[in-house]
């Protein structure tokens, strides 16, 4: 059973990122070109700016109550696609933008997997624990909020752009690929 868990979702849009509370787990885990138009469930598009597709995301950290006998915890940090508040208008189910749909979705795996290496490299206090990951947890997610941004506003420059971003993306996955598994057990004393 898990007493803590935090989740905060990312709504993108092809403009700024919107921040929204807690949300039960249930979406799409990331898996590298998992993301289709099937995934962009939500049939009306409702005014929630002025994109042309959003994808509502979520970074969800769960972190176990108990410490085992080998003095460590199970957490689990999940980056999500939430398929039911997703959403395209029609006519723009173009491969040009799920790329950047898919874009924002990789980045959001990328800082999963920097937290879950983070979160390894780290010996824990029995007593605070939750709150040392909460507080990682939180300087993690201002980092993707910043990477979210800087994409938006970068990735259609003419030097670098989109396939600067491809390549920079690819290769933190490749680079952070031993942190890919949401499941990991970090050290409390």
């Amino acid at each position: 059973m898990y007493t803590l868990r935090i989740s905060f979702t990312l709504l993108l849009l092809l403009a700024p990122v919107f921040l929204f509370g807690q949300q039960k787990m249930d979406g799409l885990v990331w898996a590298k070109d998992v993301l289709s138009w099937e995934h962009f469930h939500k049939k009306s598009y409702t005014g929630e700016g002025k994109g042309i597709a959003a994808t509502y995301m979520k970074m969800l950290v769960e972190v176990a109550d108990s410490v085992n006998d080998l003095h460590k915890v199970e957490v689990k940090i999940y980056a999500l696609m939430i398929p039911g508040l997703s959403y395209v208008r029609k006519g723009y189910q173009t491969s040009g933008t799920l790329a950047h749909e898919s874009m924002h979705f990789n980045i959001l795996e990328v800082f999963a997997r920097r937290l879950r290496k983070e979160l390894l490299t780290m010996e824990f206090d029995k007593k605070t624990y939750k709150k040392q990951i909460e507080r990682l947890r939180r300087k993690n997610w201002t980092a993707v909020e910043k990477a979210h941004k800087q994409y938006d506003k970068t990735h259609r420059q003419k030097e670098g752009g989109h396939d600067w971003w491809v390549v920079d993306i690819n290769n933190s996955l490749e680079e952070l690929s031993a942190y890919a598994d949401p499941v990991i057990s970090v050290v409390v004393n």
